[in-house]
């Protein structure tokens, strides 16, 4: 990018010179200026994920670098098989089947947990993932699944690891599915991904959804299953909570946000949640409470404690394992929140 601008300013200087006619100088730092957008925006690799369900439960997953590589990228390439306690991820693929640059299958292996390919021999993978929920609480809120109704895709543990960060992800899905998601849509169900281990979807046939306004910010709600509260009630408790946390920690860091609720994937007793906030997405995975006005208090301290992060860590520049001051952090403002809304009393914050 360094290269590009010094030649942009360079042009720029040429522009200011008498010695070249105007429209030799604009016309070469229009090029320059189109040549560093296509830079910018070229994306590592290109995937397709098709979403099976009736059969078996599963994806079909094709990628791809999209990209000529220099000579020395010669990165270990591998796949995810431990993400938050959850262990195994790669006993869900299939044997995956490994392409060269020219789209020639040069090898099918069954990868395990320390299984490597160098990325210099590959163009790119084909290979199926079963998607049938791995049971478990933390489980349903931090890694991918799909069942016949609705499904929740990170991509993360469903692309191999150090095959880039940016990416453009095409979704085949059911007849009657949508695709639910706070990304950058440019096609219908394809999407630009910035950052590909922060990227969730959130997809099914009967997900309502919401947009709700954030002063510059929009945040995009997407709920499945039958609750206690309604719809209007979950969307007037995000607008609340989120006022709160702009006017102490400013505006929301990105323009658009998602967030999604749905029920476990397995039946399961009331009370009960898990939660996960990566990138711009929250994700709540619940069972309901046995009344409205206790529905109502959870779904307030849910969204308290994972709407923080969007902010904290996620709209930060920190390094280092810092689980210990975020999640102390959440949790402290998130109470002060309950109470400033008057969802909690002082003696419940201080019980807390």
């Amino acid at each position: 990018m360094l290269v590009y601008l010094k030649q942009y300013f360079n042009a720029v200087r040429l522009l200011m010179s008498k010695n070249f006619t105007p429209f030799t100088p604009v016309f070469a730092v229009l090029l320059l200026i189109l040549q560093f957008f296509t830079f910018s925006n070229a994306q590592d690799i290109e995937a397709t994920i098709k979403i099976s369900v009736e059969k078996k439960i599963s994806a079909d997953v094709r990628v791809a670098f999209s990209k000529e590589r220099p000579a020395s990228d010669n990165q270990n390439v591998w796949f995810l098989d431990d993400y938050a306690g959850v262990a195994g991820l790669t006993n869900r693929l299939s044997t995956v089947n490994i392409y060269d640059t020219q789209g020639y299958l040069i090898a099918c292996d069954k990868f395990g947990v320390i299984d490597q390919v160098r990325s210099s021999d590959i163009g790119g993978f084909r290979y199926t993932v079963d998607l049938t929920h791995l049971g478990g609480a933390s489980a349903a809120a931090h890694v991918s699944w799909v069942n016949s109704e609705i499904g929740l895709i990170m991509l993360d543990d469903l692309l191999p690891q150090k095959m880039g960060t940016s990416g453009k992800i095409t979704f085949d899905v059911p007849a009657g599915w949508k695709v639910y998601h706070s990304e950058t849509e440019t096609q219908v169900n394809v999407f630009s991904v910035s950052n590909i281990e922060k990227a969730v979807f959130y997809l099914g046939r009967n997900i309502r959804e919401r947009e709700i306004k954030i002063g510059k910010s929009t945040i995009k709600l997407g709920l499945s299953g039958e609750w206690f509260f309604t719809d209007d009630e979950a969307s007037a408790i995000i607008k609340l909570i989120a006022g709160e946390y702009e006017n102490i920690l400013g505006p929301l860091p990105s323009t658009t946000s998602g967030i999604s609720l749905s029920k476990f994937p397995y039946p399961t007793g009331p009370g009960n949640w898990e939660a996960d906030t990566r990138g711009r997405s929250v994700t709540i995975i619940s069972s309901d409470t046995p009344f409205k006005t206790q529905s109502k208090q959870r779904l307030h301290e849910q969204l308290r404690h994972e709407m923080f992060h969007l902010w904290i860590p996620n709209g930060v520049n920190l390094s280092g394992n810092y689980d210990w001051f975020y999640e102390g952090f959440a949790l402290y403002q998130s109470l002060r929140t309950g109470v400033a809304t008057n969802t909690i009393g002082f003696d419940n914050f201080l019980d807390t």
